[in-house]
């Protein structure tokens, strides 16, 4: 598409930078309202890693339901897109474990479940492909990205391909890809207090599983350097089909005792061994194999955008959707739906030129992801930060809770 194409001056113009979920869902979503009219662009970025396990592969049954709302598709054809029952569980158990020589042995469990599926694992480069596919008509997409070290000059934004983006007085534009900061010269984040570490594999089973194909096990245990939460579950992705269970292991430490290296050597460890444990095997681990240290968001979007500043139409909605720590309680992509629309409904609702619409869709924005950021916040502290007998007290005082609890990990930011 050439420059010409592109200059669209008598409207009002949202361009999304990066067709990540938070980014394909606000287009999408501003793209179906006519109550928006507008022009929405959408610039794709690179296309999405073949293969290697990178950002969030566990989807809730609630965040599949926000997905299709937002691109106006039915949820039960986007669940069949996105693996379907090869790649679903209805069960959730959730044990405390100790090392033992052959692996680790469960020694506590909770168990909760629901009639239908819970929650769903693929490669995440396999959802971004089956929401692009299903972009509703109104989401102009352009393939291309902008320069990381690029900045705004007046109304024209440059693109990495060599061509620019002419904009209409009244623009926004919609930072979704994941360097913060973009478009703002040199411009960093606030000093992360917390740091989650997270790795993942493409798994499959050796033989019969004890707990069979429906379930997804959350096994906490000890490590050698720090309190490590893991997850296992079905699996199904095109780019691996040998592949029908997928692992991760994660933790959250402190900045100050961050220890890059021997504590992610210890998390691969854990995850070895529980894999072993629990009777699996990792598939074409050096093609598949995700590691990935990620500074925890203490700030709610408006707070993010006042350290980055109102004075430019241009908003950090990556970071203004987090739900806090990542990979840790399956909510990131949730977290990233349910705020990346809540962004949008609000600058479809808003009367006022795109740039006055900042704060009000920010505040919006954060009201929606309050659940999501408190039981983020709950079960980081339930599992990884209270010492091991509060813990272990807690799971055993939640037991009779259990299939509530997993009713409302289910359902939240649905209902």
């Amino acid at each position: 598409m050439g420059t010409e194409d592109r200059e669209k001056s008598a409207e009002r113009t949202v361009v999304v930078i990066g067709a990540s979920i938070p980014g394909m869902v606000c287009a999408s979503r501003l793209a179906r309202s006519s109550e928006f009219g507008g022009r929405v662009v959408l610039l794709t970025g690179p296309p999405p890693v073949a293969k290697r396990l990178i950002n969030g592969c566990s989807l809730r049954w609630g965040t599949v339901q926000c997905m299709a709302d937002a691109l106006g598709t039915d949820p039960e054809e986007l669940w069949e897109a996105l693996g379907g029952a090869p790649a679903s569980f209805s069960q959730m158990w959730v044990g405390w474990s100790r090392p033992r020589d052959s692996g680790y042995a469960w020694i506590r469990q909770m168990r909760g479940g629901m009639p239908d599926w819970i929650g769903l694992s693929t490669r995440h480069g396999h959802i971004l492909s089956c929401l692009r596919a299903r972009l509703p008509e109104g989401v102009e997409v352009v393939e291309a990205s902008v320069p990381l070290d690029a900045a705004l000059e007046g109304p024209v934004l440059r693109l990495a391909e060599g061509d620019v983006l002419t904009l209409p007085r009244d623009h926004l534009l919609v930072n979704a890809t994941p360097h913060f900061g973009l478009l703002r010269g040199k411009v960093g984040p606030p000093a992360p207090r917390r740091f989650v570490l997270a790795v993942q594999q493409a798994q499959r089973a050796v033989g019969d599983l004890p707990f069979g194909r429906d379930v997804g096990l959350v096994p906490t245990y000890v490590g050698e350097t720090c309190r490590q939460l893991g997850f296992h579950t079905p699996f199904a992705d095109p780019d691996t089909p040998e592949a029908d269970w997928y692992g991760i292991n994660t933790a959250v430490v402190k900045a100050a005792d961050l220890d890059r290296d021997a504590m992610m050597a210890d998390l691969e460890h854990g995850l070895k061994e529980m894999t072993r444990a629990l009777g699996m095997e990792p598939v074409a681990h050096d093609d598949t194999v995700g590691r990935a240290i990620i500074p925890v968001v203490d700030h709610t979007g408006v707070q993010t955008q006042e350290h980055l500043g109102f004075d430019l139409p241009l908003v950090d909605l990556h970071r203004t959707v987090s739900p806090g720590a990542p990979a840790v309680n399956t909510d990131g992509m949730l977290a990233g739906t349910v705020g990346a629309d809540a962004f949008a409904r609000a600058l479809v609702a808003s009367s006022t030129d795109l740039r006055s619409s900042i704060r009000p869709a920010l505040v919006a924005s954060d009201r929606a992801l309050r659940p999501i950021r408190f039981w983020n916040r709950t079960n980081i502290r339930t599992y990884l930060e209270n010492p091991g007998w509060l813990a272990g007290l807690l799971a055993w005082l939640s037991q009779p809770a259990m299939p509530y609890l997993v009713k409302l990990w289910t359902r939240l930011g649905v209902d």
